[in-house]
């Protein structure tokens, strides 16, 4: 049965199948973790990030390193791209949204003639999106 670790130093929250052995080494910086009573992989994977934020803060009793929890930050995205692969949507470079309306560019400037050159145009903020 997997079970729930915690990291007492990063707050890095955790599945394993290692409860035989009793030791669970942290991925993100390498310290001893505990296993968690009263939580399942389920409540872990339902969990926002503020929420399993404040679960470690509340568990380890203080607040988190703004360097380890960057660090954690880092390995749980780098571990999310190698499990589902980094996405290939265009977003927008002003203000971040994926929100993009192709337009047909009618005539081009250099030539004056037709072309079928298409831009992308944000529809938060109507950036031109390169």
């Amino acid at each position: 049965m997997s079970e729930v670790v915690i990291c007492p130093n990063c707050g890095y929250l955790a599945g394993t199948w290692e409860k035989e052995t009793n030791i669970v080494i942290c991925s993100v910086c390498e310290t001893q973790m505990q296993f968690v009573n009263d939580l399942t992989i389920r409540d872990v994977g339902t969990m926002s990030l503020s929420e399993k934020e404040q679960y470690a803060e509340n568990y380890i009793g203080h607040k988190i390193d703004i360097n380890l929890q960057s660090k954690r930050l880092d390995y749980c995205a780098e571990k999310r791209n190698r499990i589902y692969g980094t996405s290939k949507q265009k977003t927008c470079q002003n203000c971040g949204s994926t929100e993009l309306t192709p337009v047909r560019k009618n005539w081009s400037l250099l030539t004056g003639i037709l072309t079928n050159k298409v831009d992308l145009i944000c529809n938060k903020c109507g950036a031109k999106v390169k």
